[in-house]
């Protein structure tokens, strides 16, 4: 909300900012509020069972929009307590420099990602991931997954998932490049 003002403000357009954010922001969330019950209800009446990566996704988008709604609590009780120019303060001193760092430092993605980024623009290739080994027992298997560009193998990595064993290996084949551009 105060961000669309912020830039709104910069533009000169103040009432379209909150027009924005109360028409189109409040639409979405009600939009999504009004899905995930039913959501819910879907997969209760069917009884669909959910894997634990459907069940982390599930959890993690409550505490996003939890962690939406509380945030913009925060800057509604800043906007009304102490104005605008307090709002817009506080957004510029903690909000901004922190998405800054995030695009800066390129937090926002994962050594997937980043690998991925890289084999294509370098190989013009996308990473695959193949499985090597599977270890132990069903409850608590260990996952060996290796990185692929092609036939050439970039790094291997191990986690109770297949899904962090990719990880590591992106992580083992980030390095490997970047010792090699070093070289």
């Amino acid at each position: 909300m105060m961000l669309n003002e912020l830039i709104a403000t910069e533009t000169g357009e103040v009432g379209l900012a909150w027009f924005d954010f109360y028409s189109i922001g409040h639409i979405c969330l009600g939009i999504g509020l009004f899905l995930f019950p039913v959501l819910m209800w879907f997969i209760i009446k069917h009884k669909i069972k959910l894997n634990i990566i459907h069940r982390f996704l599930l959890i993690t988008s409550i505490f996003l929009l939890i962690n939406a709604f509380t945030f913009e609590s925060v800057l509604g009780s800043i906007y009304i307590d102490q104005g605008y120019e307090s709002c817009k303060k506080f957004v510029s001193e903690v909000l901004i420099p922190r998405i800054e760092n995030i695009v800066e430092n390129r937090l926002d993605i994962d050594a997937k990602t980043e690998f991925q980024e890289i084999a294509q623009a370098r190989y013009r290739l996308t990473p695959t991931y193949k499985l090597v080994v599977a270890k132990g027992p069903d409850h608590e298997k260990t996952f060996t997954m290796a990185i692929m560009v092609g036939d050439d193998e970039f790094g291997r990595g191990a986690g109770p998932s297949k899904q962090k064993a990719e990880e590591k290996a992106a992580q083992k084949a980030l390095e490997k490049v970047k010792a090699d551009d070093k070289k």
